[in-house]
């Protein structure tokens, strides 16, 4: 009788490791492209708008690594910077956004239903305890022709006119 339970045991769970390799894999998005600002289509700060112009993001994407090329002009100035995501939250150090500042941003990003999801940290000013943490969201459209990313900023440890700001960059994909 023990081994006949143990037999139906064995095939139960033999017909259950079956079924569940049978289950697709979620496929996350391949960001890889040039992508150009769409500032229309975009909510940020009037002043980011008037600043910042040719905005645009070259991403190389190969799983874990998400390495992001930001180039803009800036008041008449050319500036870029690279930012370095690992989609497998081993974490990443880098530059705020084009931000000029010495102190690094630590961030970890992770995958979450096909959006990558970047937390991040940075510190305000050297000797002060203030930090701005940061949610990103970057989303790709289904049909791959723009990537949005989404933001929520919250100021933690100091007074500011505003404890949270929010945005929304789109960015249409060069063909």
């Amino acid at each position: 009788m023990k081994k006949i339970i143990f037999l139906i045991a064995a095939v139960l769970l033999l017909s259950f490791s079956i079924a569940a390799q049978d289950k697709p894999q979620p496929v996350n998005p391949d960001f890889t492209g040039t992508w150009i600002f769409d500032a229309k289509a975009s909510q940020v700060a009037a002043d980011f708008k008037r600043d910042f112009k040719d905005y645009t993001l070259v991403i190389v994407h190969t799983e874990p690594q998400i390495k992001i090329t930001r180039s803009a002009v800036f008041k008449n100035e050319n500036i870029s910077a690279d930012l370095v995501l690992y989609s497998d939250k081993r974490g990443e150090k880098n530059q705020p956004y084009f931000r000029v500042r010495t102190q690094e941003a630590t961030s970890k990003s992770f995958w979450k239903k096909g959006v990558l999801v970047r937390e991040s940290m940075e510190t305000l000013l050297p000797n002060v305890n203030g930090q701005i943490r940061t949610t990103e969201k970057y989303i790709l459209s289904e049909d791959k022709k723009t990537l949005i990313i989404t933001g929520t900023i919250n100021a933690v440890g100091v007074t500011v006119l505003v404890d949270t700001t929010n945005y929304r960059w789109v960015f249409r994909k060069k063909e």
